[in-house]
């Protein structure tokens, strides 16, 4: 993140062939206070899963981590303190939006 705090960027794709594509997926990811929100239109499929979400900066160990609202287990996550990386684990498809919120 930023010195502010957040962070933000987006992802294109498609079938990388066609000019006119039929479908593609769009994603925005946002960055603020401490949760990471992914949305977009997820047309085109990708065939791939978010093994995991990665953030950098986060100098002390989280209280609790929710996705999509629900609090995860501390076996689903992990915290280098040297490098001050929260590691949070997902496997989930990349289909369709969701928040990762660490406190």
């Amino acid at each position: 993140p930023s010195t502010q705090g957040t962070a933000s960027g987006s992802l294109y794709a498609d079938d990388g062939v066609s000019i006119t594509p039929l479908t593609s997926t769009t994603v925005n990811f946002s960055y603020k206070q401490s949760q990471l929100t992914v949305t977009g239109k997820f047309g085109y499929a990708l065939g791939v899963n978010v093994s995991r979400v990665r953030f950098l900066g986060v100098g002390s160990a989280p209280k609790a981590v929710e996705v999509n609202g629900q609090k995860v287990k501390n076996s689903a996550y992990s915290w280098d303190k040297g490098n001050q990386v929260l590691d949070v684990t997902l496997n989930t498809t990349f289909t369709r939006g969701f928040t990762v919120q660490h406190s």
